[in-house]
């Protein structure tokens, strides 16, 4: 899926000088503006999806957040996590 995904993104949203986004699915049309989480979001899943069986990357030593933040598991203390959301059990 991811590949189609990045087909589609290199089809229908690739310009000359950047990306952009598309306006309209059914005719494709493109926006005329590139969206600031590009770069930040959709390029890193795209490295983190492909490049998962280079071994280039320690997906076991990391968890990542909705927006592919990476925090490495070791620093990460499940108590305080839990008391930061709320969490009392």
């Amino acid at each position: 899926m991811n590949k189609k995904f990045w087909e589609d993104i290199l089809k229908y949203c690739r310009t000359d000088i950047a990306f952009t986004s598309v306006e309209n699915v059914e005719t494709k049309a493109q926006k005329n503006y590139m969206p600031t989480f590009f770069f930040a979001e959709t390029l890193k899943y795209f490295y983190l999806t492909f490049s998962h069986h280079q071994n280039t990357f320690s997906f076991d030593d990391y968890i990542f957040n909705t927006e592919a933040h990476q925090f490495r598991r070791d620093h990460f203390d499940k108590e305080i996590a839990k008391q930061r959301l709320g969490i009392h059990k």
